[in-house]
């Protein structure tokens, strides 16, 4: 007698046991030897109705969650419930066997991390689509902020006006699409940048007292501890940096890097090939360029916090040898593919600097200017000629990003503005005879003549790159970046030096143009009033006492 066709399904009891069926029938062999009975699903309808209702049942319960939180309250939906307690991370992490896979319409693409991943990565390399996925819930003072497709798409344009401008590491298609969709689920860690989105663009009176900036940050920190691990938060994490050096939130700043540099080297970012991967891959080359572009942001911001903070290391380590720049900005918004130049290149090539691309190359070289100025066993006449060298290759940079920074000076001020403040951390080592190293060797004078020449020229620089962004009229500063304040500051403290020396008037002119600068960008950022307190100090201090 022909035997009874195999069921393509494991029975009940040997699924919902998680144990292997070997699906023979009328019984298998577990329920045979347990004396139970046998039951296979004929129809795999009847799954697919189960976990559809599974899934209705969590949505209406998530519902009810976020109803109980906002009913009664005096706020309006688009705004904050003051009144809540703060959060707890057992309030965000709630996780069961059942509902791991049932937490979202689509995966959630993250991972919990076991603790074996950071003991032995070696043992613990599993490819990121076998990881254990979290069931996270978002906050709903932070849902709030993100209420509607037509307020997220509100964010993504004020953003992409402005902050992605000169800082252009957030794929704007990838918004798009998110913010197209008439009914958005993003999960937490999209959720989360969007809600920084907002933070970095909102104007605000005091930084430290602003609500949403602490509910972004309050909510990275659950994210990061249980492991959820996306680019999208990552890109948070960054915009939370961003936020803290443009109002002046010290040391926050400072350690908020470090934490940027940590996720993406823990997400493997950071340009080694063999490193594992815990993050899912990219599947386009959009997403590709976003991920390069990302770490790239997380290297320029690094490299411009430790231009005053001597003898600190970096966080995120050396630019790749065999790194890529960034491709055209443009392009790349578009989803078109462009080509992407190498950072180390031995030849000329014709094709023209993208900005991002540009305070990539400069960000590269402040890096080596801060290695050169922190190491203290380069000594003698090779230090000399080292900086030397340093100095030739800036100027040869500035030169190029002078012409460039004249077609289009919004754009590529971010790496200008970083060049003249790496140009000032070089030079501040060797103009002064008292804080030379007395070698005694023709190359130590050399190189302070080279740096009392420079230092004589960069008021009137600064003073002409301002001018060139219009920062003496009453303009809209919100998509000028926070990080030319710096340079900025040291030409008007450079100003004061020589007026000191000389009682120079001219120099009393460029003090006075400069840091009404200072007061153009305070209206946007905190930090130039933290600058043009301490110029306006100094200055009144020397001008007394003439």
């Amino acid at each position: 007698m022909a035997s009874s066709p195999r069921p393509l399904q494991t029975c009940l009891y040997c699924r919902k046991q998680k144990r292997r069926c070997d699906k023979q029938v009328p019984r298998c062999g577990t329920c045979r030897r347990a004396k139970r009975e046998c039951e296979y699903t004929v129809d795999r309808n009847e799954e697919l109705v189960r976990l559809r209702a599974r899934v209705a049942h969590l949505e209406t319960t998530l519902r009810r969650g976020a109803s109980s939180h906002t009913s009664g309250s005096p706020n309006t939906p688009g705004s904050l419930d003051t009144s809540r307690p703060a959060m707890q991370p057992s309030d965000i992490l709630a996780f069961t066997q059942e509902d791991r896979a049932l937490s979202f319409s689509e995966p959630v693409p993250s991972a919990l991390l076991p603790i074996s991943y950071f003991l032995d990565t070696a043992v613990d390399c599993r490819p990121w689509d076998v990881r254990t996925f979290p069931f996270m819930t978002i906050p709903q003072e932070l849902l709030s902020q993100i209420a509607s497709p037509a307020a997220t798409r509100e964010i993504a344009d004020s953003y992409f006006d402005t902050v992605h401008s000169w800082l252009p590491f957030v794929w704007k298609r990838k918004i798009s699409q998110l913010t197209a969709s008439v009914d958005m689920h993003p999960d937490p860690g999209m959720a989360t940048l969007l809600a920084a989105m907002k933070m970095i663009t909102s104007a605000t009176g005091s930084p430290f007292g602003n609500r949403l900036y602490r509910i972004v940050k309050g909510y990275m920190t659950v994210l990061e501890d249980c492991g959820f691990l996306t680019l999208g938060v990552l890109q948070a994490a960054i915009l939370i940096t961003l936020y803290e050096i443009g109002h002046g939130i010290y040391p926050a700043a400072y350690m908020s890097i470090g934490r940027c540099a940590r996720l993406g080297q823990m997400m493997g970012l950071h340009g080694n090939s063999s490193t594992s991967k815990s993050f899912k891959q990219p599947t386009s080359w959009g997403e590709t360029e976003e991920i390069r572009r990302t770490w790239f942001a997380v290297l320029i911001l690094d490299r411009y916090i430790n231009i005053g903070f001597e003898g600190r290391p970096l966080s995120s380590g050396e630019f790749a040898d065999d790194e890529m720049l960034p491709c055209d900005t443009k392009s790349w918004g578009q989803g078109e593919p462009a080509p992407s130049q190498p950072l180390f290149v031995q030849g000329v090539t014709t094709l023209s600097g993208d900005p991002f691309s540009r305070a990539c190359q400069v960000a590269h070289l402040l890096g080596r200017i801060i290695d050169h100025r922190d190491d203290s066993r380069l000594v003698g006449p090779l230090r000399y000629t080292t900086a030397a060298q340093l100095l030739k290759t800036l100027n040869s940079l500035l030169h190029l990003l002078d012409t460039e920074f004249r077609l289009n000076s919004v754009a590529f001020s971010l790496a200008y503005a970083i060049a003249f403040s790496a140009k000032v951390a070089l030079l501040n080592m060797y103009s002064c005879t008292e804080t030379n190293q007395h070698v005694n060797c023709v190359e130590e004078t050399e190189m302070q003549a080279l740096a009392l020449g420079e230092f004589r020229k960069f008021p009137a620089e600064i003073t002409r790159f301002g001018d060139m962004l219009q920062l003496t009229e009453p303009i809209n500063t919100d998509n000028l970046s926070p990080l030319i304040c710096d340079c900025l500051y040291q030409a008007a403290v450079t100003s004061l030096w020589y007026f000191k020396e000389s009682g120079s008037e001219e120099m009393t002119g460029y003090l006075e143009t400069l840091e009404s600068y200072l007061r153009s960008m305070q209206t946007r950022w905190n930090i130039a009033s933290e600058h043009l307190l301490k110029s306006e100090s100094w200055s009144h201090v020397l001008i007394c006492s003439r």
